[in-house]
């Protein structure tokens, strides 16, 4: 492996990138092998050996979230959303919930591309985590606020306890109120203390 390595720098340090590509093709194709084919395929701006690369690492070694979320950045710095998305669609049903930068990236793509229902399945997956932003439960809820203002409203009270801002509240309460669903509204008032109610009324939206 380490004369391996020596031979690819040396191409590589002469400008014969393409070389050492064809020297890593003819090489057992070992998690190693692949993975310097995609780390010199990518440094080298030869993206779609380098996306094919690190899905072959994924499928034999994988799943790894690192693996797919480098494939599909590569796609997207050349604008390629749709092939983004696909890539990422075929990763989603081996991904755990714990896989959390994948789950984002997922969830950003599918919205850059118009797909709401693979968003939203996305940051749910991110909200099972456990460890969901503020940032991430907000944009779920803006999603779902159509379709099921109570859920959005839940979000937003998670999103509120998460980092606290003003604004959270607000949305929540509107959402319960579109659906005059006043007893969760009021059973969470109830739960806030006399400071954050204070803190609260002193912005102009609540």
């Amino acid at each position: 492996e380490k004369a391996l390595k020596a031979l690819l720098a040396s191409y590589e340090q002469a400008g014969r990138p393409d070389e050492a590509l064809l020297v890593l093709k003819r090489q057992p194709r070992s998690r190693a092998v692949l993975e310097a084919e995609a780390d010199l395929a990518e440094r080298t701006g030869h993206d779609e050996v380098a996306v094919a690369a690190l899905l072959e690492l994924n499928r034999r070694f994988g799943p790894d979230e690192a693996w797919v979320v480098r494939a599909a950045g590569l796609h997207l710095q050349r604008g390629q959303v749709a092939q983004a998305e696909a890539l990422l669609a075929s990763a989603e049903p081996v991904m755990p919930a714990t896989a959390l930068q994948f789950w984002q990236l997922r969830a950003d793509v599918a919205e850059l591309s118009g797909d709401q229902a693979a968003a939203v399945r996305a940051y749910g997956r991110i909200e099972a985590s456990g460890k969901a932003s503020s940032d991430s439960l907000t944009r779920q809820a803006d999603l779902l606020q159509e379709k099921d203002p109570l859920a959005a409203a839940r979000l937003q009270v998670l999103a509120w306890q998460t980092d606290h801002k003003p604004e959270a509240v607000e949305s929540a309460l509107y959402h319960w109120s579109r659906v005059e669903a006043w007893v969760p509204a009021e059973a969470f008032l109830a739960t806030l203390t006399a400071d954050e109610l204070a803190r609260l009324e002193q912005h102009p939206g609540f």
